[in-house]
């Protein structure tokens, strides 16, 4: 056998059944975009099964079965949600920046100190840390996942980069995406859901125990 550098042996590659894309939807704002990437995956040919993660102050029933046509919805419980809420560090961050969102003078603050519900704003964005559980096994039901985010347009077949992709995952990778040194935009990513890793970055987001970015709820 082939051996990474952790002199692991490589892993069999997962079954087409076990393989498939994810997106995040936190606000009701992103349905449409959700929906858009959702329709050009499939117009440009992907057969592999899609879940979009979505918190439910996001959803309308509308909305809901429109999205279900194109993909499975797995809904936030609160136990999920609460399993990854931030630190006070984290949120002082937030609470520190300006709103986004045109007419910010107009919302008013809830009672702990964050804007409204309606609000898209940074704020808004405190919601998105339950993209990580996109790395628990059981909400996606995949071995293999490609993430997108919902402002993202496909313009072909991605079913390929389970198999093909040059820089596909190797044994012991459990994460391939853009980036930097200290950094990568989690607007797409190729990962290996792992309930252990879940439960490792749930705890650094518990303790903080990560550099926090100028804008914390985004990468």
């Amino acid at each position: 056998h082939i051996r990474d550098e952790f002199g692991a042996p490589p892993s069999p590659p997962p079954t087409r059944e076990r393989c498939g894309y994810a997106t995040l939807l936190s606000h009701a704002s992103f349905v449409p975009g959700a929906l858009a990437m959702l329709t050009t995956l499939r117009a440009g040919g992907a057969q592999l099964p899609a879940t979009v993660v979505a918190t439910p102050s996001a959803l309308h029933p509308a909305s809901s079965a429109l999205l279900r046509r194109h993909a499975r919805l797995h809904v936030v419980r609160p136990e999920e949600e609460a399993m990854l809420t931030p630190s006070a560090k984290v949120i002082q961050v937030m609470n520190d920046k300006p709103s986004e969102c045109a007419g910010v003078e107009a919302h008013e603050r809830n009672a702990s100190g964050l804007a409204a519900e309606h609000d898209c704003s940074r704020w808004q964005r405190l919601r998105t840390f339950v993209k990580l559980l996109l790395f628990l096994p059981n909400v996606t039901r995949c071995e293999l996942l490609l993430h997108l985010d919902a402002d993202t347009v496909v313009a072909g077949n991605l079913d390929g980069v389970f198999t093909t992709f040059p820089y596909a995952l190797r044994s012991g990778a459990v994460l391939s995406a853009v980036g930097d040194i200290g950094y990568w935009n989690s607007g797409v990513m190729l990962m290996r859901p792992s309930e252990r890793l879940f439960e490792q970055l749930a705890a650094m987001v518990a303790a903080a125990d990560y550099r926090i970015s100028d804008d914390p709820g985004d990468q």
